[in-house]
């Protein structure tokens, strides 16, 4: 129960797709319940703010020769921050 209260205490979730069986590519069209949740974050702007950092280490680091970057850098291209009253938890 405590991870289910600090979840609702957030106010953003950012979560990032599977990668596909084959770990080549991301699965862009799994439901939101199939995504890994990545961070929670206090605004829209933090949640946006840390996955784009984190897509410009990625980008340098894939510059410099990590190969294994790539499959990475696609899942926080296609993040999402989402609110946490829009995934329909009710607090009783």
């Amino acid at each position: 129960m405590r991870c289910f209260t600090i979840l609702l205490s957030c106010g953003w979730l950012l979560f990032t797709p599977p990668a596909t069986p084959d770990a080549n590519n991301v699965e862009y069209d799994q439901p939101l319940s199939g995504w890994q949740h990545v961070g929670s974050y206090d605004s829209a702007k933090a949640c946006e703010d840390v996955k784009s950092m984190v897509v410009q280490a990625m980008i340098a680091s894939r510059d410099r020769g990590d190969k294994g970057a790539h499959l990475n850098l696609l899942k926080y291209l296609s993040g999402r921050c989402v609110p946490t009253d829009a995934l329909g938890f009710k607090i009783k």
